[in-house]
């Protein structure tokens, strides 16, 4: 079995947003490394930025996948999105509604410009 079905199988295994948003970034590295699955690492940044909207190693790893499929421009503004978000404190829940709300009363919506379908 290739590494890319494995992570398939871990993806729908797991049941926490946040572990889910990982796996579908280092799938994205294994088809970043083929340029005829550009398409594919694409759509499983957008995936993982959608599940961890608030994570800012999924927004840093996805930058590095953007970077190496030559999408520097989209790259550099994931990184400037994450750079706005505020660091979720160790142990604190990353994955329920009480810790999106409390992340989204902390952010200035004026400054921030949230991943969207045009990022990627």
């Amino acid at each position: 079995m290739c590494a890319v079905q494995l992570m398939q199988k871990r993806i729908y295994a797991s049941k926490d947003n946040t572990e889910r948003a990982r796996l579908h970034i280092q799938r994205a590295f294994l088809y970043a490394d083929n340029a005829a699955e550009t398409k594919r690492a694409l759509r499983d940044v957008r995936e993982g930025l959608r599940l961890a909207p608030y994570n800012n190693n999924v927004f840093v790893c996805s930058a590095k996948v953007l970077e190496k499929v030559g999408l520097y421009e989209k790259a550099s503004r994931v990184l400037e999105a994450a750079a706005r978000l505020k660091p979720v404190p160790c142990g604190a829940p990353t994955d329920d509604t009480t810790s999106s709300r409390a992340l989204l009363q902390t952010v200035s919506y004026t400054h921030l410009t949230l991943p969207t379908s045009d990022l990627v």
